[in-house]
């Protein structure tokens, strides 16, 4: 038994990555600061408030000094 096509065709497929190097880093890191509650900008931040801090402790930044005010009774006179 032989069999005929009246025109010769050819069907070509081609596979393409769906998600790209980047696209999962930015899905991974998604995934992990919504389960986490924190993200990277955050832990940028905690640096610098910490290297901030501790720049401004070992070089004796200002510090304003304020006095509690006492608010209640007033001292009776005698």
């Amino acid at each position: 038994m032989n069999f005929f096509f009246s025109s010769s065709s050819v069907v070509e497929f081609t596979r393409q990555a769906a998600l790209t190097g980047v696209g999962f880093t930015s899905q991974v890191g998604g995934l992990v600061g919504l389960f986490m509650g924190f993200s990277f900008l955050s832990a940028v931040e905690l640096l610098y408030w910490f290297t901030y801090r501790m720049g401004r402790n070992v070089l004796g930044g200002s510090r304003r000094k304020v006095g509690r005010r006492r608010v209640g009774r007033k001292k009776k006179k005698r």
